[in-house]
């Protein structure tokens, strides 16, 4: 795992959204070259979360976000879901260029 991932993992407070996630990339304007030098960071991601979270009902989660940096990690069963209802936000995760991606389970 690069520094990058480590940085953004660190700053999330689910103590398994690092073993998690299968999937971070870059996104939005730095991913579609239109950034300018002002321009955050976007990531966006996918988890599968523990079983726990998948079966239960006294758990629940959807997707986690943060501010600085600009980053969502969806759950995987959400993600497809928005993927399948051609949600922009997840579909462009499927296209981004291989120096985009900061992190990917083989």
């Amino acid at each position: 795992m690069n520094n990058i991932a480590k940085d953004i993992f660190s700053q999330i407070k689910l103590d398994w959204i690092a073993d998690r996630t299968i999937y971070l990339c870059v996104a939005g304007s730095r991913a579609y070259g239109t950034n300018s030098e002002s321009s955050d960071y976007d990531y966006r991601g996918v988890c599968i979360p523990p079983i726990e979270y998948l079966f239960g009902y006294h758990k629940q989660f959807k997707q986690t976000q943060l501010k600085d940096p600009d980053l969502t990690i969806f759950d995987i069963k959400k993600f497809f879901k928005l993927a399948s209802d051609n949600n922009p936000n997840c579909l462009e995760l499927l296209f981004v260029e291989s120096e985009d991606i900061v992190y990917m389970t083989n």
